[in-house]
């Protein structure tokens, strides 16, 4: 929180899985008394999918002067695929659920992040169609394609090529508009 003390105005919770911070809630209550303006956290969503975690969110309430917002990681609309970029089983409806409770507990300021591989990258614009018909509150989705860090480090096998990427990703941004 220092860095606020330096001029700035939003703060980021990231981690490895913010939400299983317990005191979470209260790290942004506090970003937000210091005069944060801004506060995002970065999750997978799958602790979300327990309404009773979200609940726990609206406890902040957004002002003119200070907005929550959350970056949930998404990278497939179909499960198998999801489940193995993310390497986590039984995750894909619980990330789901959890932006649809979201939704439900009326934030508006909620994001998608999708990394892009081998495994997803042909099936980008029929993700943007999901999360158009789906979830048509979700007004951001930033693609990312995948870096070497972590378990991509050794296993160059999900770098898909750019030049085969790009059509199917111009289609999605396409879609997006």
């Amino acid at each position: 929180f220092s860095k606020r003390k330096e001029g700035y105005e939003e703060i980021y919770f990231d981690g490895g899985e913010p939400t299983l911070r317990a005191d979470l809630v209260d790290l942004i209550a506090y970003a937000k008394k210091i005069k944060y303006k801004a506060a995002t956290v970065l999750t997978n969503g799958t602790i979300l999918s327990d309404k009773n975690k979200v609940d726990n969110f609206l406890k902040i309430k957004q002002t003119k002067d200070f907005s929550l917002s959350f970056s949930v990681s998404l990278h497939s609309h179909i499960k198998e695929i999801s489940e193995k970029i993310t390497g986590a089983k039984n995750t894909f409806k619980k990330t789901l659920k959890g932006i649809a409770n979201l939704i439900e507990a009326g934030f508006e300021n909620i994001s998608l992040y999708t990394i892009i591989t081998i495994h997803n990258y042909k099936y980008l614009p029929d993700f943007v169609e999901f999360v158009n018909k789906d979830f048509p509150q979700v007004k951001n989705i930033t693609f990312s394609f995948i870096y070497p860090a972590g378990a991509a480090l050794v296993n160059t096998k999900i770098y898909p090529k750019l030049s085969n990427v790009e059509p199917y990703l111009l289609k999605a941004l396409a879609l997006c508009e």
